[in-house]
């Protein structure tokens, strides 16, 4: 009897620990972009290769492509040909062809290029404007089976063009996939809006320049420390595996990179800080009202 009382209650520490670590990892993921500073490296493109009459040379796919001999349409290659006025677009009229049950998604396929996190830059369609994506679902796969969900990427912008927020995926992924919940005219067929993109590219992220990362060398091995806590806690949360030990590792990680970052204020970020401090006490203290 000892013993399957002792079960349970790891069981319910283990539960509590894995909830306890889930809360700390969205902290810890904001400690780390604020330290790493995530900038879009534009010089490395990781989508080359859009050939549609050869697979082998093509690293896009879609649930819901329209027929290369419909008006145009249906071609992955205008994705990266630099022009807005090309353009892809989804299954948008059933009468073309039977439209997906799912969401419509476009995939890219990295091939082998070790990226764990990126940012996409998205150019309207100048032809199909509405058809722009508003609210979708990122996931990532390393076979193109098991599927991850990675985010929501909500109210985007609907400017001609666009670099996404850095979409972290703190492991190693061959497959990205871009499903779409939501567009600007969210015209329904079949299991979700179809979609139409102008041009689309994706690059690696690299430190800004005048990050800590960038240009602290403590700090930057204590950064990197802090990515991999991050990677092995969201590995553990899935699991549902997480034990005290785990959070207080990267609780112990996240506190070397907060006093790192503490220790390197400058003059400015302090008063900055004391600023904003001493506006909260004032209207803490005044309490204003309208004079009406």
């Amino acid at each position: 009897l000892t013993a399957q009382i002792e079960n349970v209650l790891a069981a319910i520490r283990g539960d509590n620990a894995t909830e306890a670590l889930a809360d700390l990892v969205d902290e810890a993921t904001a400690l780390y972009n604020k330290a790493f500073v995530p900038t879009i490296d534009d010089t490395q493109k990781l989508i080359i290769e859009a050939d549609d009459d050869d697979e082998a040379h093509n690293q896009f796919s879609s649930n819901a492509k329209m027929p290369e001999n419909t008006s145009n349409w249906g071609y992955y290659r205008h994705l990266i040909d630099d022009n807005a006025g090309t353009y892809f677009i989804t299954n948008h009229n059933s009468a073309y062809m039977t439209p997906p049950t799912g969401r419509h998604y476009l995939q890219v396929d990295l091939r082998e290029q070790d990226i764990d996190a990126f940012i996409f830059r998205f150019v309207r369609s100048t032809t199909w404007p509405t058809f722009t994506w508003k609210n979708i679902t990122v996931s990532a796969s390393k076979d193109n089976e098991n599927w991850d969900i990675i985010g929501d990427l909500n109210d985007l912008p609907s400017s001609a063009t666009y670099d996404s927020p850095c979409v972290q995926l703190w492991n190693s992924y061959r497959y990205v996939r871009f499903s779409v919940n939501t567009t600007e005219n969210n015209l329904v067929v079949g299991g979700g809006p179809c979609f139409s993109v102008g041009d689309f590219q994706m690059y690696p992220v690299k430190a800004g320049e005048n990050s800590i990362y960038a240009t602290n060398e403590t700090a930057k091995a204590a950064i990197e420390e802090l990515k991999a806590a991050i990677t092995t806690s969201r590995t553990l949360i899935a699991a549902n595996q997480a034990k005290q030990p785990d959070v207080d590792n990267l609780k112990s990680k996240m506190g070397t990179v907060k006093a790192i970052i503490e220790d390197n204020k400058t003059a400015t970020e302090v008063l900055a800080e004391m600023i904003d401090e001493a506006k909260a006490l004032y209207n803490e203290a005044l309490n204003p009202t309208i004079d009406d």
